[in-house]
């Protein structure tokens, strides 16, 4: 089964651009977080465990005793569902023990970096907030864009149905909790994709971030060749 992991630095949006790639290979997505909260909404023995670990966890990583479950289910439910024969995986692997927990279930991994430069995720750690209807990032103007909105005004990456968006600050985006996803992506993220870059077959693909997501989203079906 073919796996394609979304991965980025905090506030590079992989589910965003997970979404979208699944749409257009027509294969089911899977997101950590959602799992994770379908777990925690029907008290499993999982979300449970996954509640009392994400209970005040200030940005740290879930274990992998919780994620092990949590992928490999994800990736099961997803292929009997639609019997597809690939599945889009938001914001993982993002560890080597991630990564090769997929590969050893058979499950060949190809990575989607997306690489978001220093300047443009200090201003989106800033500002970022999210519609409390329907989630979807808010970003301000960066400070050299040519948009015409003002300056402090939060706009949508990506069009939503929400007529009057509501802003709101997720509790990952507050300056500790994102500085400590900061630290630990560059502590074991990074890391992961600099090593499989090394290696043949074309693992990884580097996407650049830009401000507006449909020119990233054009990059990234440029480096996967599905234009």
């Amino acid at each position: 089964m073919a796996v394609w992991g979304v991965i980025g630095p905090p506030a590079s949006e992989p589910k965003l651009l997970a979404t979208l790639l699944a749409k257009q290979l027509r294969v089911p997505m899977v997101s950590i977080n959602a799992l994770a909260a379908t777990e925690i909404r029907h008290r499993t023995h999982l979300g449970i465990q996954l509640s009392a670990a994400m209970q005040d966890s200030r940005g740290e990583m879930l274990p992998m005793r919780l994620v092990a479950p949590l992928l490999l289910q994800g990736i099961q439910a997803a292929r009997q569902s639609t019997q597809s024969a690939g599945v889009v995986i938001a914001g993982a692997p993002r560890t080597r023990e991630q990564y090769q927990l997929l590969v050893n279930a058979g499950h060949p991994v190809q990575i989607l970096h997306l690489e978001l430069n220093n300047a443009r995720q200090q201003h989106r750690l800033s500002c970022r907030h999210v519609c409390e209807a329907c989630s979807l990032p808010l970003y301000t103007p960066e400070p050299d864009s040519d948009a015409v909105a003002p300056s402090n005004s939060l706009e949508p990456l990506v069009e939503c149905d929400c007529d009057r968006p509501a802003a709101t600050r997720h509790p990952a985006d507050a300056p500790d909790v994102a500085r400590r996803r900061v630290q630990l992506y560059e502590e074991h993220t990074r890391p992961l994709v600099a090593q499989l870059a090394q290696r043949k077959g074309g693992l990884v693909h580097t996407v650049p971030v830009f401000e507006k997501l449909m020119p990233t989203w054009a990059m990234l079906q440029q480096q996967l060749g599905i234009e």
